[in-house]
């Protein structure tokens, strides 16, 4: 979760390739996360950095994921 204050200013952005840097060097293979389906800035951000982005209707969440390869 980032702050209002902090928005709009490449924070989430910087923390999610991190996450996926560190998933990397950890031999991770794949990250999932839920997210709300209205926060259509973090939806794409996510596309943009390569996860799976699926949306049901009625479902109270998004689902995101990336294999790691």
């Amino acid at each position: 979760v980032v702050s209002d204050v902090a928005q709009g200013k490449g924070l989430g952005r910087h923390l999610l390739e991190q996450i996926v840097e560190v998933a990397r060097q950890e031999k991770i293979t794949k990250i999932t996360a839920e997210v709300h389906p209205e926060n259509s800035t973090m939806l794409d951000l996510c596309r943009k950095l390569g996860f799976q982005v699926e949306m049901e209707v009625g479902d109270p969440t998004a689902s995101v994921e990336m294999v790691i390869s």
